[in-house]
């Protein structure tokens, strides 16, 4: 108690000592503070710096393709490749139908009679690849699994899609690789 000894000899008052110290500590925490609020916009720059490069990563178009290999079904041994376009659009409709948008720009399976006309849809989006059951009558699976439908599921090479009667071995590769995956 030097210091409350201390104060009181300089004539003060035990109310202008506590004034005082109030002060000082009221200094400190300001100080403190302002160093804390410093480091975290420091933390908070550093964060959308890194957010900002993860995404200039995410859209930065990778070249890639989706091949689809019948491995059973009455289509068993065809191929279908579905490349993304220029123009971004990157959905392919698959299903029972002859239409052009599923000869074209999708997977046409006219001779599995148990696919529904628009039975899915695959996806390209962000450098991923998404199936999506259109509610189909007969449903979808993946890897022996029941698909919801219209929710998307991730693909991954490897993976087995299976409607109707037929099964379909996806393969993902960048375009720039030869297409000896999808003889496998």
């Amino acid at each position: 108690m030097a210091t409350t000894q201390e104060a009181l000899d300089d004539n003060m008052t035990v109310e202008q000592f506590l004034e005082q110290r109030f002060q000082l500590i009221l200094q400190d925490f300001k100080t403190h503070t302002a160093s804390l609020i410093s480091n975290l916009r420091s933390e908070y720059a550093e964060g959308v710096r890194s957010v900002k490069d993860m995404m200039s990563e995410a859209t930065q178009k990778r070249a890639f393709c989706v091949t689809l290999k019948c491995i059973g079904g009455p289509h068993i041994g065809q191929k279908f490749r579905l490349e993304p376009t220029e123009d971004g659009e990157d959905v392919f409709k698959m299903g029972r139908s002859t239409g052009k948008l599923f000869k074209e720009k999708g997977v046409s399976l006219y001779k599995d009679k148990e696919i529904s006309t628009t039975h899915a849809r695959i996806e390209l989006r962000n450098g991923q690849v998404f199936l999506i059951d259109a509610k189909s009558t007969n449903g979808t699976q993946l890897n022996n699994i029941d698909v919801e439908p219209m929710t998307p599921l991730r693909l991954k090479d490897g993976d087995v899609v299976c409607m109707g009667s037929t099964e379909l071995l996806v393969r993902v590769s960048d375009m720039e690789q030869d297409d000896v995956r999808a003889d496998e």
